[in-house]
């Protein structure tokens, strides 16, 4: 799986964060309310992502 090969190659100041867990429901099914097309996120979907990245974005801008 490609996910497993990104963390060796990313340049030195990548930053990878695997989070697609959050985005499935108990199940391992993708709700309409988190990806409405199951290929593009909705707005459920961009909110999961940005909680998922916000501490590491406050981390590197300096934020608290």
């Amino acid at each position: 799986m490609v996910n497993t090969v990104i963390p060796g190659v990313a340049f030195s100041r990548s930053i990878y964060r695997q989070f697609h867990q959050q985005h499935l429901e108990a199940d391992g099914t993708i709700s309409k309310e988190v990806m409405h097309d199951f290929l593009h996120l909705a707005p459920k979907g961009y909110d999961i992502w940005a909680e998922s990245i916000s501490d590491k974005v406050k981390e590197t801008v300096g934020g608290k």
